[in-house]
């Protein structure tokens, strides 16, 4: 039986010594004068039942201090914060690295649960500096991880190397033979980091690895097993220890002992213009020091005295409301807080997670800040090479993954699908397009390559193009409210009805329309529109390849309807649903605003949909795709509930390609993303200029309070007489808006500027969240957030997936919009007014209105166009 040396405690503590207790270091020289060789269930006894203390590293010469490290084969981490073991236990095995025992501390209760997990490597480490890395990765997979309290953090202090443990009072759980490696600690480390740090990923990775010491090898911590080094990184700065090797740089600089901390890099500056009560509205915590509610705790008031040092007037704001030890604090303001950067909330706030702010200082400050200012591109060819791989890739594919490629917006996604269509005789394929204009498109695009195709026919666009502006009204109001199934009726209707009146291509089109519907015709590629593909029997057409030219998701989020609340009343004061559904609609009327929920009515059959039909002069709205939708809103503001179906994705193999398309979003709605492979094509770099004028939000409440005149105005004057992308309510000669912006080609090359930040009202969010599952309890307020490489300040969610859904809407109608003028690939200029970060964007954050900060504020109400 293997035998293990270790440090260890030769005698047994019952009970935890007091903070400042001189026992404290009377164990600690027991510790490091005291080795022992014991099997690995004779250390689990020991320490765990019978309270030896220990280091997880052994130490020479009775000193236990990192000169004197000898080498290590434990991990240990440390639980005290009201830890969720269940949920610990989870997080270690998602991420492969198995503990080989678990005790209780010696203050754990069943009112405060505090516990210990130790993890046994199968080798011992001889190089302090993989021994430091290795426990500061461990550390860094519960660090700030605050659900329901701090239930998932371990205590961030254990990081000396030769850190002593207490022992406990009893084992929660062992497994003696469970051993963890280097590599299963770094690989662990590596999933868990792409999981919860997405978005900026990279510049986070290198910032961590450079305070560890660690250089960065292809966006992975370079530590490997020597077998796997390639020969061209030989030649750099390795440190080897056993089988391990790890690729080392010199860390970040710390403060010498005595060194003055004037120097201390990148100290904000102070805010200015700040009120009290400004404060009181943006930092509950601070509400509540300055109004006396309760007796702050130490951290509480560190993190408030650290933020408030960086806010004008804020030092004598702590100290007014400070009730004892001023004299202390005043030491530690001289001494410490004045070099001190803002402390994050999550370190002592208790309204964190519902604030979700990263500090006060940042939640106030409303500059925009880039996170990283090394932007790397690829050459345009680059990127589409790599485009043209993971297109290949996904069509090579025998599975039913879902393939989700983003690819900039002009890069030749649909060029590059026609060239691989062409070169693949032995596939057939779908191609689902967002618009009618762009199938037509995409259908010469390919007969002009030879491809034999057919498109799928919208009854409505073939209304459009027979100058028949009533019946196309009749025909549009049909589908709009629900009553699509009835359209060829009423078109035979309209046909006998006004039969002389019509020309003898409009009477031949009508026949063709309502005549029997044919099968449809199956060729080497069917071109149809995102809509149409939706209602497709793919079980028919299971050997062809499907290619979604654009973000299906956003198609999916645009079918929402809404009904008003007076409606609603007349429905059920009419009776005009089944008793069963009319309860339901009763139920929904007692919502609370902004509540959300699912539905499950009762759906009509053929002949209740008749009856429906035939009532509806007495209804306004859709009232049939409300007896088929799965989730509802209540939005009191606007009197009315918005309603929506479940959303799906095909049990089929599919093919995404879209410049705005969001990872967690399909990993949500395709159930956990077990089928998700997501690529995501490097950028190119921009041939033409996007300068954005940042200072102003540019809502829609902003731009009415400037005057709608006026903002017109100011816009000629940056960006001259260009033509404009705006919302509807900004009068322009072009036919795109926010919310109509894919598939136009006709502004290619041209100075363009896009004006607003296109908000949708909450409930919409809402209702969209509802329909993906997530928690949608909380409302829209001030919030500090990082998205594609820029920090800054927007009203959103404190929820992350719900922000995740906003932020995604909001930047894919921008990001559109930029792209119309295809400044990928021509040298032109697009001007954006709007305080929403976009990428590649030349920022300038000086004032161009005449308007206050609180005229312009985002509205929470924003009207829904």
């Amino acid at each position: 039986m293997r035998k293990y040396q270790i440090n260890i405690d030769p005698e047994q503590v019952n009970e935890k010594p007091g903070k400042n207790d001189p026992v404290f270091a009377v164990i600690s020289n027991r510790v490091a004068r005291h080795r022992e060789n014991l099997s690995m269930s004779k250390i689990i006894h020991e320490i765990g039942e019978n309270g030896r203390a220990f280091t997880r590293a052994l130490v020479k010469d009775g000193i236990r201090d990192k000169e004197h490290f000898e080498k290590q084969i434990f991990l240990v981490l440390d639980f005290d914060e009201n830890p969720n073991y269940k949920k610990i236990k989870k997080r270690l095995k998602k991420y492969g690295i198995p503990f080989t025992f678990t005790y209780k501390s010696l203050r754990n209760s069943d009112e405060n649960p505090k516990f210990r997990a130790v993890f046994v490597l199968d080798d011992w480490i001889r190089e302090p500096a993989l021994a430091d890395v290795l426990n500061n990765l461990l550390l860094e997979m519960f660090n700030d991880e605050k659900v329901d309290g701090k239930e998932l953090l371990a205590d961030q202090n254990c990081k000396e190397l030769a850190r002593m443990f207490l022992g406990g009072k009893g084992i929660i759980e062992k497994h003696s033979c469970a051993r963890v490696t280097v590599k299963d600690v770094v690989d662990g480390f590596h999933r868990y980091y792409k999981d919860k740090k997405r978005e900026n990923y990279t510049k986070r990775l290198k910032t961590l690895a450079k305070s560890l010491g660690v250089e960065v090898i292809n966006n992975r911590l370079g530590i490997f097993e020597e077998k796997y080094v390639d020969d061209s990184l030989k030649d750099r700065k390795m440190i080897r220890d056993g089988n391990n090797v790890m690729f080392s740089v010199e860390k970040q600089k710390k403060k010498k002992e005595g060194e003055e901390q004037t120097h201390i890099k990148k100290l904000p500056s102070v805010l200015p213009n700040i009120t009290k009560d400004t404060l009181k509205e943006a930092c509950p915590l601070f509400k509540e020091y300055s109004e006396e509610e309760r007796k702050l705790g130490h951290m509480e008031r560190y993190v408030l005295a650290t933020n408030l040092r960086y806010i004008k007037g804020g030092k004598s704001w702590f100290f007014e409301h400070l009730q004892k030890n001023k004299k202390k604090w005043e030491y530690d303001w001289e001494t410490y807080i004045k070099v001190h950067p803002p402390v994050k909330c999550s370190k002592g706030c208790p309204y964190a997670d519902i604030c979700g702010c990263t500090t006060i200082y940042s939640n106030l400050s409303s500059k925009i800040r880039k996170l990283s200012s090394l932007d790397a591109y690829l050459p345009l060819k680059g990127s589409q090479e790599q485009l043209k791989i993971c297109l290949q890739e996904a069509v090579d594919a025998k599975n039913d993954n879902i393939y989700v490629i983003k690819a900039q917006t002009a890069l030749g996604k649909t060029e590059a699908y026609c060239n691989l269509i062409q070169e693949r005789p032995d596939k057939q394929f779908i191609i689902a397009v967002p618009t009618c204009k762009l199938q037509a498109e995409i259908v010469q695009r390919l007969k002009g390559k030879g491809i034999e195709c057919t498109w799928t026919e919208s009854v409505y666009e073939n209304i459009k193009k027979l100058d028949l502006p009533d019946l196309e009204a009749m025909v549009k109001k049909l589908y709009d409210d629900g009553f699509g199934r009835f359209v060829v009726k009423q078109i035979r209707e309209y046909k006998t009805k006004n039969y002389d009146k019509l020309t003898e291509y409009q009477r031949q089109n009508l026949n063709r329309l309502t005549g029997k519907k044919q099968e449809l015709e199956q060729s080497r590629c069917i071109v149809t529109t995102h809509a149409y593909f939706q209602m497709m029997k793919l079980d028919t057409l299971d050997s062809y390849e499907i290619i979604i030219d654009e973000d299906f998701l956003v198609t999916l989020f645009k079918r929402n309807w809404s009904l008003s609340l007076e409606d609603v009343k007349t429905i059920i004061t009419k009776r005009i649903l089944s008793p069963r559904n009319t309860e339901k609609l009763k139920q929904i009327l007692d919502m609370k605003d902004q509540e959300t929920q699912k539905i499950a009515f009762v759906k009509p059959n053929k002949y209740e949909l008749e009856k429906l039909y035939e009532r509806t002069n007495e209804i306004n709205g859709p009232l049939p795709l409300l007896l088929e939708s799965s989730c509802v809103v209540m939005d009191r503001v606007h009197e009315e509930i918005m309603f929506c179906e479940k959303f799906e994705l095909p049990p089929r193999k599919m093919i995404i390609l879209s410049a705005s398309v969001n990872e967690k979003l399909y990993e949500d709605i395709s159930g956990g993303g077990e089928r998700v492979r997501f690529r995501n094509v490097p950028e190119a770099k921009y041939k033409g200029h996007v300068i954005q004028y940042t200072a102003h939000t540019m809502s829609r409440k902003c731009i009415k309070t400037a005057g709608t005149e006026k903002v017109q105005q100011k816009i000629k004057e940056i960006a001259g007489d260009v033509p404009v992308i705006s919302f509807k309510m900004i009068d322009t000669d072009l036919d795109i808006h926010f919310g109509k912006t894919e598939g136009f080609d006709n502004l290619k090359g041209k100075d363009i500027a896009i004006v607003g930040t296109p908000h949708n009202r909450p409930a919409l969010y809402k209702l969209l969240g509802e329909a993906l599952g997530y928690n949608t309890a909380g409302n829209i307020t001030n919030h500090r957030v990082e998205r594609n490489n820029y920090e800054f300040r927007i009203m959103t969610f404190a929820d992350k997936s719900m922000r995740n859904l906003q932020l995604f809407l909001i930047e894919t109608e921008l990001e559109q919009a930029i792209g119309r003028a295809r400044v990928l690939r021509e040298d032109c200029t697009v001007y954006v007014f709007s305080n929403y970060p976009c990428k590649q964007a030349e920022l300038n954050m000086e004032p161009y209105l005449n308007i206050t900060a609180e005229e312009e504020s985002e509205d929470e109400e924003e009207i829904k166009e």
